[in-house]
């Protein structure tokens, strides 16, 4: 029964109409009340994959209501009637990054028409019904969409009754695809409505929201509860602070959300969402985050389709190679828009250190080098030190088994100026002579070359091993 159940759910889910927005109208800045939004739902529901214009839609209201659960009554055909007139004079504002790099916003009219009642009390009428139509100029964001667009089911967003909340989750789906995203906390509030500007961005026409505990439980705690139980994904959130030397409470400057993924709740399907490119996230979220204080995320997505990672991770690093040099870039985005567009880029502080790498590489080739050559020297030195123990103990065998052998030897040394041979001590006393041990091993050695010769094939085998490894340094 529980998979026939999921099975209707998943079929419901793949036949619905979604709601598909661009990326740039996603993240765009505009208020709306939770009425607003849903008729605006509304609206893009109606709008078809071939439509190549705007069509005026008829909403008929009391059905319109009933699809929320609500019974009609006057005060919600009141809010309707308001969030209508409100939609009429709507500005949404969209913030890009022009081809020089420069910050700048497009403001656009939500609204071109409203057709209403003229008595609020005619929209309780079977036949009531409000007409709307989109500002043309908006057909880049909704209309034929093939890239960088966001779409979610409005089943879901129509379970929620807080347009903060709402407008959160549209943000979480369009940032799941790179599973975090950090938005400046005055970003962030400009983006849900919280800090509202006329349509010429020269006044304030809502501010509120003003703490980060004001927004942590007005929209944060509300969407994190909302959206985790409710939605098709699921996520976390963090305050980010600003960088501040010395002690003391340090501002909100941003918040960071995490761990954004599909649901992997029982019954709840996840709508997928559409990525900019077929790069993985984590390639995408990390050069976003290595420039996302010069330019913003549709920068870096037109980068990727337009570049490989190669390229524009050189643009990108010839640039911050710039910066930490000290040299003065009045406007960084342009710069790493520039950069990121020449192919085969070659970066002068990449070369330099390349050099410094490879000088430091062949001094510390060097210094292993010598090392080895010493600990090669050591050791046949050692093998020298072995060899003449052996030939002395090999000597001093054969003087006690061969007689005469001693005597003749000491008359040797005796005439030898080099044996430093004492006659007035013992034979063992004068073994402690190394003048007289070296005469010892020489003079046996002389008489007997035989008994040495698998001694000394055994070291001339060894040492000759060692000299090709020192020929070869």
């Amino acid at each position: 029964m529980a998979d026939e159940k999921e099975n209707q759910h998943a079929k419901k889910y793949t036949s619905i109409t979604l709601i598909k927005k661009s990326n740039e109208l996603v993240e765009a800045r505009y208020r709306f009340t939770l009425w607003e939004i849903r008729l605006f739902e509304k609206m893009v529901k109606e709008i078809r994959q071939n439509d190549t214009d705007f069509k005026q839609v008829d909403i008929f209201i009391r059905d319109f209501i009933s699809e929320y659960d609500k019974k009609p009554n006057g005060k919600l055909y009141q809010e309707i009637r308001k969030a209508e007139e409100l939609l009429l004079n709507r500005v949404v504002h969209i913030p890009y990054v022009d081809e020089a790099g420069d910050h700048r916003l497009k403001s656009y009219p939500l609204m071109s028409m409203v057709d209403r009642p003229r008595d609020v009390g005619d929209y309780g009428k079977e036949d009531g019904f409000i007409s709307l139509k989109f500002n043309g100029e908006l057909s880049p964001y909704l209309l034929q969409l093939k890239k960088r667009y966001t779409q979610y089911d409005p089943e879901i967003t129509m379970q929620i009754d807080s347009a903060y909340v709402i407008r959160t989750y549209e943000l979480l789906k369009l940032y799941e695809y790179v599973g975090s995203k950090t938005v400046g906390f005055d970003e962030f509030r400009e983006m849900i409505g919280a800090k509202e500007f006329d349509g010429r961005l020269k006044k304030v026409l809502k501010d509120t929201l003003k703490t980060w505990e004001h927004i942590k439980q007005r929209v944060l705690e509300p969407a994190y509860r909302e959206i985790n139980e409710k939605a098709d994904i699921t996520f976390e959130y963090e305050p980010t602070y600003e960088r501040k030397k010395g002690v003391g409470r340090k501002k909100v400057s941003g918040i960071r959300f995490f761990n954004i993924k599909a649901a992997k709740v029982k019954g709840k399907v996840s709508v997928p969402y559409t990525t900019i490119s077929s790069s993985p996230g984590n390639e995408f979220e990390e050069i976003y985050q290595a420039v996302k204080d010069h330019v913003d995320s549709h920068t870096v997505e037109k980068w990727f389709r337009e570049f490989s990672q190669d390229q524009i991770w050189r643009g990108i690093q010839y640039t911050l190679h710039c910066l930490e040099d000290g040299q003065k870039i009045r406007n960084v985005g342009g710069f790493l828009q520039a950069m990121v567009s020449v192919p085969n880029l070659v970066d002068p502080f990449e070369v330099q250190k390349k050099t410094q790498q490879q000088a430091t590489r062949k001094q510390d080739q060097h210094k292993q080098r010598t090392q080895l050559i010493q600990n090669l020297e050591q050791h046949r030195e050692q093998l020298q030190v072995s060899l003449f123990d052996k030939q002395l103990e090999i000597s001093l065998g054969l003087i006690e088994t061969k007689p005469g052998l001693q005597t003749k030897l000491v008359e040797k040394a005796g005439n030898n100026l080099f044996a430093r041979y004492d006659a007035s001590l013992s034979f063992e006393q004068n073994l402690l002579n190394s003048p007289f041990k070296a005469f010892v091993v020489n003079f046996v050695t002389g008489e007997y070359p035989r008994h040495f010769q698998a001694l000394n094939s055994e070291f001339k085998a060894m040492t000759d091993t060692l000299d090709e490894q020192l020929a070869g340094m």
